[in-house]
């Protein structure tokens, strides 16, 4: 009971980190702080993300949270506010390149939210809710696993644009094998070539 307390008040952290408290001179903080930035950006003429969540670990890890609340509590509030999160972090239509993905370096961490992504879809099999929601984070999470088929490689066979090219990359390329044996799941078509790719990888 501790241990689910614990977990709980992890997830309602989170909640409240990313909403922000609700009194005005909060929201006028959180104003300044998310919408001045890309409104400067917009003036300039530069790329503004249409999204609330960027698309890194720490939005991964906000979904994991998400996920064991849900599980633990049975609280829909929680899977909810999850589906919430993901329709606010990528789309299946999203034009990749915009993500700049080969700046490794600074956005290596993505597919940590990708392992996230296809724990939820596994939750929402569980729970036999094919819906919605449900389709649209499968749809997402293809697009950008076909992206990542054709795309990636062992970041250690590119140290030449590694700050700091070390063992803990290899980390790294566990997920993607992940990440591809669960796209399996999803692509008759590629089955072959997605596990082909994760095996290659391993």
């Amino acid at each position: 009971e501790r241990s689910k307390e614990a977990v709980l008040k992890l997830a309602n952290w989170m909640i409240a980190t990313h909403e922000g408290a609700k009194s005005f001179l909060a929201q006028v903080l959180s104003a300044k702080n998310k919408e001045l930035p890309k409104l400067i950006a917009s003036l300039k003429g530069q790329m503004v993300s249409p999204y609330v969540y960027p698309f890194t670990r720490g939005t991964g890890n906000f979904m994991v949270a998400l996920i064991d609340a849900f599980q633990l509590s049975g609280d829909v509030y929680y899977l909810n506010y999850l589906e919430k999160v993901i329709k606010n972090s990528l789309h299946p239509q999203d034009d990749i390149s915009m993500r700049n993905l080969h700046d490794i370096e600074n956005t290596w961490s993505y597919v940590v939210l990708m392992q996230s992504l296809a724990k939820y879809l596994s939750l929402k099999e569980e729970l036999n809710q094919l819906d919605k929601a449900y389709a649209y984070a499968r749809q997402s999470f293809m697009h950008y696993a076909q992206w990542m088929l054709e795309n990636e490689s062992p970041y250690l066979s590119r140290t030449d644009i590694l700050e700091f090219p070390n063992d803990t990359w290899v980390a790294q390329e566990i997920r993607k094998v992940s990440i591809w044996v669960s796209a399996a799941k999803y692509s008759e078509a590629q089955a072959q070539v997605f596990k082909g790719k994760a095996k290659e990888m391993l």
